[in-house]
């Protein structure tokens, strides 16, 4: 158990591109943890000295690169400051997509065909056909994620991720729903009831994602018994395999006729009044401050 005489460092905001969300994201946990009584501050590592920074326990709710990726959880642990959610080696396989798909096809867990590229595209490879996904390994909130339908649009968005990013993702489109899926280590390792996602855009892109009002949450998920019971477990084999910690969140298309495919995992899901995984607690029945003082009970060093 962690003491209330101890002081909760929620770190957010950050200088990654996902900025304003972690802001969002960390005001919500230090209300919830206030009202749980812990002694709380905020504290945005963008401007302060996290190498010296006196931390009791440290609250991550930071999102992109820098933050997610390992980096940070390194840092912490040097310093021997324990910090909520997953270590090193889970959030740099979470926060690069790369590598959460080796991890999948390693293990046989179905993910759309896709290839790595470094260079803008004027038309598609072998293999594939439109529609398809564009998207950076390293990145979150749907930024800079694109359904392309044809060789001009192939051309100029690939053009403009490269001006941005040094890769990019070329991903086989997955007809079909967007599911979400959350884990969290408690006693046992619990696996949250799946949100199916309706966005009134195309996909469930960053507007859908934290506009209110852009996107229907449908929970539980509108498929089967037996579908579901095979993506909670898929969820919760990857939450083993990446050797998580505290909560995350698992994303899927399911393919009427092929079944799951994993897009990817989060390790530090956003806690803000438009995000899915604290919609999913409160359908397992659980509070959000509840949510909030589970995940911060999984505080621990050394991980």
């Amino acid at each position: 158990m962690i003491k209330k005489d101890k002081t909760i460092t929620v770190l957010c905001g950050g200088d990654s591109s996902e900025r304003d969300i972690s802001l969002m994201s960390g005001k919500n946990v230090a209300t919830a943890l206030k009202a749980l009584g812990y002694t709380v501050e905020l504290c945005d590592p963008s401007g302060v000295d996290m190498q010296h920074k006196i931390i009791d326990i440290a609250f991550i709710a930071l999102h992109g690169l820098g933050y997610e990726d390992g980096q940070l959880q390194q840092l912490l642990e040097k310093r021997n400051i324990p910090y909520t959610g997953s270590g090193i080696l889970a959030s740099k396989i979470g926060m690069n997509k790369q590598l959460t798909k080796t991890l999948c096809q390693q293990h046989d867990i179905a993910i759309p065909a896709y290839k790595t590229l470094t260079k803008p595209l004027s038309k598609l490879p072998p293999n594939f056909s439109f529609p398809v996904i564009i998207k950076p390994l390293n990145e979150g909130s749907s930024l800079n994620v694109y359904i392309i339908d044809n060789e001009e649009q192939l051309q100029e968005k690939t053009t403009n991720l490269i001006q941005v990013y040094n890769d990019y993702f070329l991903e086989e489109f997955i007809e079909g729903k967007e599911l979400s899926v959350g884990v969290l280590q408690d006693q046992q390792c619990e696996v949250f009831p799946i949100l199916e996602l309706v966005p009134k855009n195309r996909f469930y892109d960053f507007e859908a994602k934290y506009t209110k009002g852009m996107t229907k949450f449908i929970i539980p998920a509108q498929i089967n018994e037996q579908e579901t019971k095979k993506v909670q477990a898929i969820a919760k084999k990857i939450y083993k395999l990446a050797q998580c910690n505290g909560a995350i969140r698992v994303d899927f298309r399911w393919c009427p006729q092929k079944g799951p495919f994993v897009l990817e995992f989060n390790t530090v899901p956003g806690l803000t009044q438009t995000s899915d995984l604290p919609a999913q607690a409160k359908a397992k029945g659980w509070s959000f401050e509840t949510l909030i003082e589970k995940i911060l009970m999984s505080a621990k060093t050394n991980k």
